[in-house]
């Protein structure tokens, strides 16, 4: 498991990970975006695991809910998903824009649910974001979901690319003062051996795409950053050709069940 530090002007205490951080970049992302939704439902991974495997019209907790795009995408599907997020201003924003979805303020550690809430929990790239690890999330995942629910979830992928991204844009790994943790990288099997040990049955495990322009050139990522929409454009682009790029994957998923 690797442990990335980020040094930002804004950092402050002992993580760089706040809802301040979070209201930022996704202040930058644009309303629901149709062909990312295409691209979603004829490609992406998580949404063939999310039709395999979860109950259909069942409640989905979206947990890190994020600019709710994925709340929009499965209630469109036929879900009756719920968008959770611990940042104010994106809450606001999402209850402004989208009163009719539901959403709820919390942590993916303390969710203001009850005891099998839920038929199906989704957080993509939330719980790698606790430097004391992701364990009490994904407890809190199996205490919100009914027996025989799934929890699908995805983290930052650990190889020798993906360490070799983070220094070059970051520097050293480990935190140091005025370098505040951020966020840590799992292998599929450290990130397995996670769900289990929060009391669930690992049914899949893998690389999720899009690749990461990151892992595949440092030096294109640190120019497209600046440049968000071009950013997003070539994501798009390499998801369609991810079976090609599947090694350059920045980020790695597990679908875990909770017993009967």
């Amino acid at each position: 498991m690797y442990k990335e530090s980020h040094l930002t002007a804004d950092d402050a205490g002992d993580t760089a990970s706040t809802p301040e951080l979070w209201q930022q970049v996704f202040a930058a992302e644009p309303r629901r975006l149709r062909l990312r939704e295409l691209i979603w439902r004829f490609v992406d991974i998580r949404y063939r695991l999310i039709r395999r495997h979860f109950k259909p019209g069942g409640r989905i907790l979206d947990a890190g809910c994020g600019n709710g795009e994925w709340v929009g995408f499965l209630k469109q599907r036929g879900y009756r998903p719920v968008g959770l997020d611990y940042a104010p201003a994106l809450l606001d924003r999402l209850r402004q824009r989208y009163p009719e979805d539901d959403w709820l303020a919390g942590t993916i550690q303390d969710i203001p649910l009850p005891d099998g809430a839920v038929d199906g929990v989704i957080s993509w790239g939330v719980i790698e974001h606790d430097e004391a690890g992701p364990g009490a999330a994904l407890k809190e995942f199996q205490r919100v979901l009914a027996t025989g629910g799934h929890a699908l979830v995805t983290v930052p992928y650990d190889d020798a690319m993906a360490r070799r991204a983070s220094v070059e844009q970051y520097g050293a790994g480990e935190p140091a003062p005025g370098r505040p943790f951020f966020q840590y990288y799992f292998t599929t099997e450290e990130l397995a051996a996670a769900l289990t040990e929060a009391g669930f049955e690992v049914v899949s495990t893998g690389l999720c795409p899009p690749p990461s322009v990151a892992k595949m050139s440092p030096a294109i990522y640190a120019w497209l950053e600046p440049r968000p929409m071009l950013m997003r454009a070539t994501l798009l682009v390499l998801q369609l050709f991810a079976p090609l790029l599947h090694r350059y994957c920045f980020m790695a998923y597990a679908l875990g069940r909770k017993p009967e």
